[in-house]
């Protein structure tokens, strides 16, 4: 008797189910993906079962949203790589639950302030490879559970300071590849949890100290790919607690300075690489400008594919450092790099070819 229920109420969920799933859309529990089906306009989206968590719009030929139904328990929506250029500014109003939402890779270049006015719970937005010149300064506002922040490949030029005002548990920012050359002081004020910042392929020309000096818990800045010419003298101030830092594919960078990683105590990963110009680094690049001592917990450092020359064995303890690479670079191979040799009992340290 107890099978025949079970198996009564395994088949009545599964009609149920078949009954309010879409036409060529897949339906599985509470998840509807109805993503590489052609879609020109959102189907009537009241035929879906109100138990929806996840909805999958994803990889179809959509113009516009209008509306995205009242789904009360719907979790993650997904609208990415459609040809989306307009947005009503209704259209979540009713997805108070909602924590995820990708609208990248679509034609958006204006959104209404309201857009987002209901959706407070969102933890994840993706606005990546669209139009955006800017935004207005309320859009983010009030969203005070998101996590992540998703702008990369849009045409911002600049960072409002405005923007991030309202998202005090704000841990990853992207905004790669949007043209960025400059950011205010006290951008990052409100963001003391920010933990990822990702400022690649921008045109920042010195690293922007003053805005991520505030940034205390940061632990990974990703800055490659800007015209930078110089690392300046405690260009990464206050930032005591970053692990990862990236300075790849710098075509301008020739020089890094005295004292420029000075507070980074708890750096762990380093990658200066693919600068092809970039000749010297100070011997005194690492120390710290308090107690004139290299403190680094360093254990990755790539310094390969540059034009370096040379290192002074002082800079720091290379042999102790767990991975090192310094290949492909134009070493003067003279006694100032004998250091090299005391290190080659390190299996993991990639030195000269």
């Amino acid at each position: 008797m107890i099978y025949l229920n079970l198996l009564l109420i395994s088949f009545s969920f599964h009609t149920v189910w078949s009954i309010t799933c879409l036409l060529n859309c897949t339906c599985e529990m509470e998840k509807v993906d109805c993503s590489r089906i052609q879609l020109l306009t959102l189907p009537p989206l009241n035929n879906i079962s109100k138990e929806v968590t996840e909805l999958n719009f994803s990889e179809n030929y959509l113009t516009l949203i209008n509306t995205s139904g009242q789904f009360p328990f719907l979790i993650r929506l997904d609208f990415s790589k459609n040809a989306i250029n307009f947005i009503n500014p209704d259209a979540f109003a009713n997805l108070t639950n909602l924590e995820y939402l990708n609208l990248s890779r679509n034609k958006l270049a204006n959104l209404s302030s309201e857009v987002f006015a209901q959706v407070n719970m969102l933890k994840v937005l993706d606005l990546s490879d669209n139009h955006f010149k800017t935004f207005p300064d309320t859009l983010f506002a009030n969203k005070l559970w998101l996590e992540e922040l998703i702008l990369n490949n849009n045409p911002l030029k600049t960072i409002d300071v405005y923007w991030f005002v309202s998202l005090p548990r704000l841990r990853v920012l992207s905004i790669s590849n949007t043209n960025t050359y400059t950011m205010d002081d006290v951008t990052f004020r409100y963001n003391q949890h920010l933990e990822t910042i990702d400022l690649s392929n921008n045109q920042f020309t010195s690293v922007p100290t003053s805005a991520l000096r505030m940034l205390s818990n940061l632990k990974t800045l990703i800055f490659d790919a800007n015209p930078i010419r110089i690392i300046n003298h405690q260009a990464f101030e206050k930032l005591s607690n970053l692990e990862t830092l990236t300075l790849n594919r710098m075509p301008r960078l020739n020089l890094i300075e005295n004292f420029a990683f000075s507070d980074l105590h708890k750096l762990k990963r380093l990658e200066i690489t693919y600068n092809p110009i970039l000749a010297y680094i100070d011997n005194e690049a690492f120390l710290d400008i308090d107690v004139n001592l290299t403190r680094f917990p360093i254990e990755i450092l790539l310094l390969n594919n540059n034009d370096l020359k040379t290192l002074s064995e002082y800079t720091l303890p290379w042999c102790k450092i767990p991975k090192v690479d310094l290949r492909d670079n134009d070493w003067n191979c003279n006694c100032e790099l004998k250091w090299i040799k005391e290190c080659e009992d390190n299996e993991d340290f990639k030195s000269v070819k």
